[in-house]
């Protein structure tokens, strides 16, 4: 499965299938870049459910983002703390490491791994099975540009929507690090 989306930002996009129907929106209320803020997670509703267009998503979850307190999954009406939800081997899940475990419905534990470009799902078990990938936004000079997408492979299709929600956190984990290595970098030179 493959979702594409609309808009660079993954905090603010529509998240489309291949066959062009979206499946998900995300939607953050501006000022959003630092923490403290919540990202409001949909899902589109079948179309024989549907009532009229502006029930075209109902919700999913939401990832509440923190600073100085662990961040918060809201999902099926249960409250997860991302510190009890995911492993590192940090002292906490909000710690500096590059990777994430959590146990899948099935009883498997998986892996984010945050990466330096975009991040990876895997089997914690066996790395080499790759669950969920993201690819961000290609730009080209001589061929049309290629838009950001997440895939979820067949591995992971019996929990799309769990890696989809751990996946907004993920990526947002990832591009803090990224803006902050980047502010590093820039202020090294000065």
């Amino acid at each position: 499965m493959k979702l594409t989306l609309s808009d660079t930002d993954h905090l603010n996009a529509t998240y489309t299938q291949e066959n062009g129907t979206s499946l998900y929106q995300v939607v953050t209320p501006s000022g959003h870049g630092q923490r403290d803020m919540v990202a409001a997670i949909r899902k589109a509703v079948p179309e024989s459910d549907q009532g009229t267009s502006a029930d075209r998503y109902a919700s999913l979850a939401q990832v509440e983002f923190h600073v100085l307190v662990p961040s918060v999954f809201r999902i099926d009406g249960k409250e997860l703390k991302t510190t009890v939800f995911f492993k590192n081997g940090g002292p906490t899940a909000e710690s500096l490491g590059s990777s994430r475990k959590f146990v899948g419905p099935d009883g498997k534990e998986y892996k984010w791994i945050l990466g330096e470009k975009a991040p990876s799902l895997v089997l914690n078990d066996d790395p080499r099975i790759v669950v969920a990938k993201f690819q961000e936004k290609q730009h080209r000079i001589f061929s049309k540009s290629r838009l950001a997408f997440l895939e979820i492979s067949s591995v992971g299709m019996h929990m799309v929507d769990l890696i989809f929600v751990t996946f907004v956190y993920i990526e947002t984990l990832r591009k803090e690090k990224e803006t902050a290595r980047q502010t590093a970098h820039g202020s090294a030179g000065l």
